[in-house]
C-alpha cells in the first residue's frame, strides 16, 4: 500500500494535477471567458442533438421561452427539456394542455395551463421574471398565443448551471432521466416544432441605460 501511495504521488506531480482542491472559486478563476457575449434572442430547431449547457442563455436573470408549435387534437410531448428530476426543467404538452415544470434539485415546481391548444399553429410562452427585491424567485406563466393561460410562482431562485456534467438541451423529446414524474422518456412531442426562441430581457435594445439594479442582480446570479 505504501508502494502504491508514493507512485500515486509522483504519477500526480509527473501529470501536473497537483494541488488538489476541490474548490469553486479556485475552478472559476481559471475558466475562460465566453468569446460570445450574452445576446438577446437565441433561436433553437429540433433535429439537432443536446445543446451543450454552456451555449444557452442564463436563466437566473430571467427569461422568456417561446416555443412555436402545430398541433393536432391533444396532443402530447416534449417541446423543449434540460436536465432530469436531480435539477433541471421542461416545457412539454399534457394532453394539449402546455405545461412547464422546473425542479430545483430535487424540488418540482409545475404549472400548467387549464386548456388544451386546439388544432393548429400556437405560439406558447414560458415567462420568468426573477424578484428583484425580494428573497428569490418570482413569477412565472404560461401563454397561448400572446394571451397569458396559467399564472404561478417560483419561491428560490433558478440556477446560474443546472448541471454541473453539462446537461444538454433537447427539443422535441427527453432522453436519460425525466424532470419529473409527468412523463416518461422520451416523450417525443406528436406534433411538429417550428422553433424554439430563449429571450433575455435584460439584453434586449434599450435607448437608455438599465436600472443599476439590474446589472447587479445579472451579475450576481450570472
Amino acid at each position: 500500500l505504501r508502494t502504491l501511495t508514493d507512485r500515486w504521488w509522483v504519477e500526480a506531480g509527473r501529470h501536473q494535477v497537483l494541488p488538489l482542491d476541490d474548490s469553486f472559486i479556485g475552478r472559476a478563476i481559471a475558466l475562460e471567458p465566453n468569446p460570445n457575449p450574452p445576446v438577446h434572442l437565441s433561436r433553437y430547431l429540433p433535429g439537432a442533438g443536446p445543446i451543450n449547457e454552456d451555449a444557452l442563455p442564463g436563466m437566473g436573470g430571467g427569461i422568456v421561452i417561446h416555443a412555436n408549435v402545430q398541433v393536432g387534437d391533444r396532443a402530447d410531448g416534449i417541446i423543449a427539456a434540460l436536465g432530469d428530476w436531480n435539477s433541471g426543467w421542461a416545457l412539454y404538452l399534457i394532453e394539449g394542455a402546455p405545461t412547464v415544470t422546473f425542479n430545483l434539485f430535487g424540488n418540482p415546481v409545475t404549472l400548467r395551463a387549464p386548456i388544451s391548444l386546439d388544432p393548429g399553429d400556437h405560439r406558447v410562452t414560458v415567462r420568468y421574471r426573477r424578484d428583484r427585491h425580494g428573497s428569490g424567485g418570482g413569477p412565472i406563466g404560461i401563454e397561448v398565443d400572446g394571451a397569458e393561460v396559467a399564472a404561478g410562482s417560483i419561491d428560490d431562485d433558478l440556477p446560474f448551471r443546472w448541471q454541473i456534467g453539462g446537461a444538454g438541451l433537447r427539443i422535441g423529446h427527453d432522453a436519460g432521466l425525466p424532470v419529473c414524474d409527468d412523463y416518461e422518456i422520451p416523450f417525443t412531442f406528436d406534433g411538429t416544432i417550428v422553433d424554439v426562441v430563449f429571450e433575455q430581457p435584460m439584453f434586449a435594445p434599450r435607448t437608455s441605460a438599465p436600472p443599476s439594479e439590474e446589472i447587479g442582480a445579472a451579475l450576481h446570479r450570472e
